[in-house]
């Protein structure tokens, strides 16, 4: 069953919880989905779907905010290398 259009998504704390279950979803429906979470192991799982063009970890809270923006804007860029 498809529950959305076919786009792209990036959703962040997707290793657990709601958002590993919406990464889950939208992976099914054949969303293409970009995840994000500070717990790296999880994520790892959800990247073996060919949906799911990479997944990105900081373990912990480590970076500051000048490097979260940095972060973002490497995801975005690498989404659109990724899927066009």
């Amino acid at each position: 069953m498809n529950l959305v259009p076919p786009r792209r998504y990036w959703l962040t704390g997707a290793s657990s919880g709601i958002g590993a279950e919406l990464a889950k979803a939208l992976l099914d429906s054949g969303a293409h989905v970009a995840v994000s979470s500070r717990s790296k192991a999880p994520l790892e799982q959800l990247a073996l779907s060919p949906q799911c063009g990479f997944a990105s970890t900081e373990e912990g809270n480590v970076l500051t905010e000048e490097q979260q923006w940095a972060k973002m804007r490497e995801i975005v860029e690498l989404a659109d290398e990724v899927w066009g």
